[in-house]
């Protein structure tokens, strides 16, 4: 009889966690069967007790009901919601720990996702966040049983009201719990499905997402912001309309910041990814440079500073306005917008021969699939691939591998401590 047809699923057993899964979990190995199992809230070396929760042919999940001995990377957690809330997943590992296993999970993707030859693949240079706590300056919260506002827990579908959350700045985390405190007393708090609250400068903007059985939702909220003095403004969502209250951009630096339009939610690392994908693109006063999924223009406006032209790229929308804002205050006449969808304007640009000899394209999670072939031919010398996705980002690397571009640089961005979520950022350059 096999080790997994004696395991009583009810029945408490000795767990050696080995690494740690890109989802956050950590994986050990059911003793004598082999299987993978994956446990939240654990850590390398951790030995722990754990009782499955669910099984398939080749993996279990499993709680840890103790931890009989820790691992060297564990630490303990700051926030007092830890325990049961699912905004974060690593506060209980040391950063150290954090880095090396994004660093890990990059590279396993790059090699079992687009099949990129290991000894190719060049060392990833890791980039901490400047702070490792207290850098988000913008969110999305749920509305919990008792009216304040708080994070998906770790079940998935309860949601853990918050007295407090260290992944916050200062300013936002204050605001987001005078919020709470006005919700709780709103009388139409019922209709809430989500609030999303950003942060600039100590004032703040909502996007508050109502169900469509609210009458005079303009009317509700404005009645709502009578009570919030450190919030400019909200943008209302009820289905698929939308509708303004007060001003709802905010000045942040030399940028605009809205609730409703993309944006890094940690102001500091951001800026060291844009420094270093800079760096590495290397544009120089000669280049013509393309740039897909621009959004905002958060590398927008740096590598206009630095090339000869850009031609930016994305669909039509509050990012992009924000970037017609800001080209237009910094007077820059080399940089051309177009608001289209990037696939077809790839596609176009292929067709007329045009040429770029630089491309740096920073795509939402999904990638850039179906994309690469196209690219590959409009681009001479060097593209710098942006990425929060390792899975998508191997996906079409190995697509731009197979078109006769070589990675020749990777590194990561720490854009999100406390949890498994990375920033990348490839280069590739034509094989000599």
């Amino acid at each position: 009889m096999s080790a997994s047809a004696r395991l009583d699923p009810s029945a408490p057993f000795a767990l050696r966690i080995d690494s740690l899964a890109h989802g956050g979990d950590g994986v050990g190995r059911l003793p004598g069967d082999g299987r993978a199992v994956f446990v939240p809230r654990t850590a390398p070396g951790d030995l722990i007790q754990a009782q499955t929760v669910a099984g398939k042919k080749r993996e279990l999940h499993a709680r840890a009901l103790a931890v009989i001995e820790a691992g060297p990377g564990r630490v303990a957690p700051v926030c007092p919601h830890y325990d049961r809330c699912g905004g974060c997943q690593w506060q209980h590992l040391d950063l150290p720990t954090q880095l090396a296993a994004k660093a890990r999970t990059l590279r396993e993707s790059l090699a079992r996702v687009g099949r990129l030859p290991r000894e190719e693949l060049p060392d990833i240079e890791v980039i901490p966040s400047p702070e490792p706590l207290r850098y988000r300056r913008r969110a999305r919260f749920h509305l919990g049983p008792g009216g304040r506002l708080g994070y998906v827990g770790l079940d998935g579908h309860s949601v853990v009201e918050l007295d407090s959350c260290h992944l916050l700045t200062a300013p936002l985390e204050a605001q987001v719990l005078m919020l709470g405190v006005a919700l709780q007393g709103w009388p139409h708090r019922s209709h809430v499905r989500t609030v999303e609250v950003c942060e600039a400068g100590g004032r703040a903007a909502l996007l508050i997402e109502l169900d469509g059985s609210l009458p005079s939702p303009r009317s509700a909220v404005a009645g709502l912001m009578a009570t919030l003095p450190a919030f400019t403004g909200a943008v209302i969502q009820q289905e698929d309309r939308f509708s303004e209250i007060g001003e709802v951009t905010l000045p942040d630096g030399d940028g605009l910041l809205r609730p409703d339009a993309f944006a890094q939610a940690n102001r500091a690392a951001s800026a060291l990814l844009v420094a270093r994908a800079l760096e590495l693109l290397a544009p120089t006063p000669a280049d013509r440079v393309l740039e897909l999924y621009c959004g905002d223009g958060n590398f927008t406006l740096p590598l206009g500073a630095r090339a000869a032209k850009v031609l930016a790229v994305d669909r039509e929308g509050k990012s992009l306005e924000l970037l017609r804002r800001r080209a237009a205050l910094a007077g820059m006449g080399n940089l051309t917008l177009v608001a289209d969808e990037v696939e077809r304007v790839v596609e176009r640009l292929r067709k007329q021969g045009e040429r770029f000899e630089l491309a740096l394209l920073d795509p939402p999670r999904t990638g850039a699939k179906g994309l690469m072939e196209a690219l590959a031919f409009v681009v001479t010398r060097r593209i710098v691939y942006v990425s929060c996705d390792p899975a998508t980002l191997s996906r079409d690397l190995g697509a731009l591998h197979a078109q006769g571009l070589r990675l020749t640089a990777l590194a990561m961005v720490d854009l999100f401590p406390q949890t498994y979520h990375l920033e990348a950022i490839a280069v590739l350059e034509r094989r000599s």
